[in-house]
């Protein structure tokens, strides 16, 4: 938008923006309650004066007040109408304003005079907008309007910071520098987009924000909240707009059709229960879902639904959200005056305990509901009523069938999607009667509408203070840390627990590290600052892991840096914390250099999730990895990352699993999560992944025989093993890094022989006897435990054979008591 549609957008609200510039709303609600108070003091007065002139009771005491206020009875009743004209006054300036303040307003029920034109911009854009042009400075015109300074306390900024960051400004920008622009061509610029815009122009501003730990993205959002709350007190102040009056209930809905008493002693109206207040969804969260429902209910003939949702509160919500719009009767004309029961199936079954009283009393509730025929049926759990039917000898579909073709009975089933591929989805009849209405995960935006929503609740319950960027925190925790994918409900949960731990802190300001130190604590995932020791230990890492992996370079700085990134939380959230394929020999360090990592950044080698994958070659092998849906067995990996998702995952010998497999890791190193056998998301994004593989070991030995460096042969590899096709070039590229583990030199095999000799001699100190490592010791240790063929796997070996068996020989025969020395001669070790 250019200045001058800018300004002509601005026109429309011009009126009430200069009235506000001459008396404040503020200052015009201030004069209002005074004059209010006024005028009731007066007409007391007067009424007062009245009743004691007219009552035989009042004593000579007081008959001088009555005096004055016979005397003063008519000046009284002038100021009465003066001050009466006067609050008329401010009344009709105040619908003036409100004739432009409700301009463009979006409504539930659509009204003529709001809904016919629709502006360019909100009002609350227009203000900030006018303002800029009026200074010339549209960042201190945002500023001062009437939101500006609520973004920013919102953020954490002071009002000090504020100020002195406007007397501080070196730079005005111009109203050319500033590139204003609408997200789409029917929705209007808002006070967000504003924000937006000025934040991407003004670099001070930019500056400013960053210093306090605001990003263009939380100032936005940020503004876009609190004229979301505007809004919301705009709807308030419309008593007599068509939302508030279509919430008041009508009477006498069952007069004309009875009300359905068997049904109630199973089940719950949620309209007239106040059930709907439990619905935390947002009104733009599972949009699409809602309207299908709604669609699907509003046929003529079979207007059944099956709401399948991975949490029964998702689905819930869906419902409520239908219920809401039958309450305000914004709804398809089909479903006018329909009310919504939740049918108790557990209290319903432990009534019915055999076959007969099942089968009769349901067949009462659906006949009695047909003839109201204005019920919408819901019921929880559809795949455990039709279990639980079954135990009675009892055919739910076939009782229920008849009844799901009536217009007259509409049924609404949930379910998981689990239990319906599981029980569900082979029954010809379910599939036929019910329309499937799959409930996918929230987005981010409609999960942070929900948390702002829920904010304000727990403040206005509490003395506390969310800043946004604690509200986007759990957000964006709820979406990286917890398994199972988003939901508001989750993020609805955590943002409540914040409030008592806060309390238990005694704090009442709620900032981004306070919620990243709760998810911490409930994950057991490092979130929040990065601590000294934490520090020293991500900075030494080559070091530290080198202490362990001999010979590897490019292995222990690819790993190093991955885990610096990640903690930095610099890497893609959507991604696991780090992914490589170790390319070499058996016996160099692949899986040692993953035990190391774990040991070393994850605090114990206990931290590796570990998968032979030789073991993952036949045709089932992606069923026992992610589960089984047929004869309903969890998975064994689903499963293991569901108790541990944050770690290390080893996946030895990859190259020997199944096609199958490998397209699974390849969605899992692409997108950080896969679905199990219910169909239920499973976290990967806080693992490390190293898959290592033998594959191309026999190109190593060659290459290395011919006196080449891997280094520089280390894509002849990698193409070899395409070739092959060992792997597909896309599953490799996906790994952040492949990384060639080279055979072990002489000297690195005694640097391996002494790191395990140090083992035992800790073992045997414990024993109190010191083992003498020398250099005859080491020669013979690494001479019997070298192998070209399998590396330093056959050292450890050695050292059983050529020292632990000669020392426990020594320590039996009393040789080596407690507190004695025991060094190998070379004799010995012969």
């Amino acid at each position: 938008m250019n200045q001058d549609e800018l300004k002509s957008a601005v026109a429309v609200f011009y009126p009430a923006l200069v009235f506000d510039r001459v008396i404040g709303r503020e200052i015009r609600a201030m004069v209002e309650k005074i004059l209010d108070w006024v005028l009731v003091v007066f007409i007391v007065l007067v009424l007062m004066a009245h009743l004691l002139r007219v009552s035989d009771t009042f004593s000579a005491q007081s008959s001088s007040f009555v005096n004055f206020l016979e005397n003063w009875q008519p000046a009284f009743l002038g100021m009465i109408l003066v001050t009466l004209a006067l609050c008329l006054v401010m009344r009709a300036f105040q619908a003036f304003y409100d004739s432009y303040y409700f301009f463009g307003l979006s409504t539930i029920l659509p009204e003529a005079d709001l809904s016919s034109v629709k502006p360019v911009l909100t009002f609350e854009a227009a203000e900030a907008i006018f303002l800029g042009q009026s200074s010339g400075d549209f960042t201190g015109g945002f500023i001062r309007s009437s939101l500006g300074r609520y973004v920013f306390n919102r953020l954490g900024v002071s009002q000090q910071s504020l100020e002195r960051f406007m007397s501080d400004r070196a730079h005005v920008f111009l109203p050319s520098d500033f590139k204003f622009s609408r997200q789409s061509a029917t929705e209007p610029l808002g006070f967000g987009g504003v924000a937006a815009a000025i934040v991407a122009a003004d670099a001070e501003l930019f500056k400013f924000l960053a210093l306090h730990a605001v990003t263009p993205k939380d100032f936005a959002g940020a503004a876009d909240w609190m004229e979301r709350t505007e809004i919301m007190y705009r709807h308030s102040k419309r008593f007599w707009g068509r939302d508030v009056l279509g919430r008041i209930r009508g009477i006498g809905k069952d007069w004309s059709v009875g009300a359905p008493y068997a049904l109630l002693r199973f089940a719950h109206d949620i309209t007239e229960t106040g059930m709907l207040s439990q619905n935390t969804a947002g009104p733009e969260e599972h949009l699409s879902e809602k309207n299908a429902l709604e669609a699907v209910l509003a046929r003529t003939g079979e207007a059944n639904a099956l709401l399948v949702a991975d949490e029964g509160e998702e689905a819930l919500d869906i419902v409520f959200a239908l219920g809401t719009k039958i309450s305000h009767g914004n709804v398809l004309p089909p479903l006018e005056h329909k009310r919504i029961f939740l049918f108790d199936v557990n209290s319903f079954i432990a009534f019915a305990k055999d076959k007969a009283k099942f089968e009769s009393e349901l067949l009462h509730i659906l006949n009695e509901s047909v003839r109201a025929g204005h019920i919408i049926l819901v019921v929880g759990d559809f795949p455990n009523f039709i279990e639980s039917a079954k135990s009675l000898g009892s055919d739910l579909i076939a009782i229920l069938d008849p009844y799901l073709t009536s217009t007259d009975f509409q049924l609404v089933a949930m379910t998981n999607p689990g239990a319906f591929h599981q029980g569900l989805e082979g029954n010809s009849k379910i599939v036929h009667r019910f329309e499937k209405i799959l409930v996918k995960d929230s987005d981010e935006k409609s999960v942070m509408k929900v948390l702002e929503d829920k904010a304000l609740v727990e403040e206005s319950k509490s003395r506390i203070f969310f800043t946004y960027q604690s509200i986007s925190a759990v957000a964006e925790g709820v979406k990286r840390y917890f398994t199972e994918g988003v939901s508001s409900n989750k993020a609805f949960h955590l943002l409540a627990e914040i409030v008592p731990d806060m309390m238990a802190k005694k704090k009442t300001f709620v900032e981004r590290s306070d919620v990243l130190d709760l998810i911490e604590a409930k994950t057991g995932i490092p979130t929040g600052e990065v601590t000294t020791v934490e520090r020293d230990k991500l900075l030494n890492l080559e070091n530290i892991l080198r202490e362990r992996v001999i010979g590897q370079d490019e292995a222990v700085k690819a790993i190093s840096g991955a885990l610096r990134r990640a903690r930095s939380d610099i890497t893609n959230p959507e991604r696991p914390m780090g992914s490589f394929l170790f390319l070499g020999p058996t016996g160099v360090g692949k899986t040692e250099t993953t035990k190391a990592l774990a040991a070393t950044f994850f605090g114990k080698e206990d931290a590796v999730i570990r998968l032979d994958m030789s073991e993952y070659r036949t045709d089932d092998a992606l069923k026992r990895l992610i589960g089984s849906f047929e004869d309903g067995k969890a998975g064994v990996f689903s499963s293991r990352l569901r108790e541990q998702s944050y770690g290390v995952l080893l996946l030895d010998e990859f190259e020997k699993t199944n096609k199958e497999v490998l397209d699974l890791f390849l969605q899992i190193l692409d997108e950080g999560f896969f679905s199990d056998s219910s169909g239920k998301r499973v976290n990967a994004r806080n693992l490390i992944i190293i898959a290592t593989s033998n594959a191309g070991s026999d190109l190593v030995w060659n290459l290395m025989r011919q006196g080449k460096k891997l280094v520089d042969e280390k894509q002849t590899i990698i193409t070899e093993i395409i070739n092959r096709g060992i792997f597909k070039p896309e599953l490799l590229n996906r790994f952040d890094g492949v990384i060639m583990f080279h055979p072990l030199s002489i000297e690195d095999l005694q640097k391996i022989a002494a790191l395990m000799l140090k083992k035992l001699q800790k073992r045997l100190a414990a024993k109190g006897i010191e083992l003498v490592v020398n250099d005859a010791l080491l020669k013979a240790v690494t001479a019997a435990g070298t192998d070209p063929e399998f590396g330093a796997r056959p050292m450890n070996r050695a050292i059983q054979e050529k020292v632990e068996q000669i020392v426990a020989e020594k320590i039996i025969s009393g040789k080596a008591p407690s507190g004695s020395k025991v060094e190998l001669t070379e004799a010995e070790l012969a």
